[in-house]
């Protein structure tokens, strides 16, 4: 997939079909962690193959998805963190993950 003019954003990545068959999050049954709505984000984009495949990419190719979960998880307190984002680069895009749960997919040179 060429990366020349793509932009898309995803605030929630997933399709209805997954909804059901997702395992429960930390946050409740039907939540899935901010990791899997990326690699979601970017499977779909074309970015990722799909999940299981033989020597394919996995999202931790690209970023530690477990600091990426532990930088916006809820403080000791259990208030939310302040807004913030992480931005890395997969396959030619720019990848933003925002703390509200968005992701955004563009090219690398925006």
């Amino acid at each position: 997939m060429s990366s020349r003019n793509r932009q898309a954003e995803f605030v929630e990545a997933r399709p209805e079909a997954e909804a059901e068959a997702e395992p429960a999050g930390e946050d409740g049954p039907g939540e899935r962690s901010l990791g899997v709505l990326v690699a979601s984000a970017l499977t779909s984009e074309g970015l990722l193959p799909p999940p299981g495949t033989p020597g394919g990419a996995t999202l931790n190719d690209y970023v530690d998805t477990e600091a990426l979960e532990a930088l916006f998880s809820p403080r000791l307190d259990g208030g939310p963190r302040a807004s913030g984002r992480v931005v890395f680069d997969c396959e030619g895009a720019t990848v933003t993950v925002h703390s509200d749960g968005r992701v955004r997919v563009g090219d690398a040179d925006e």
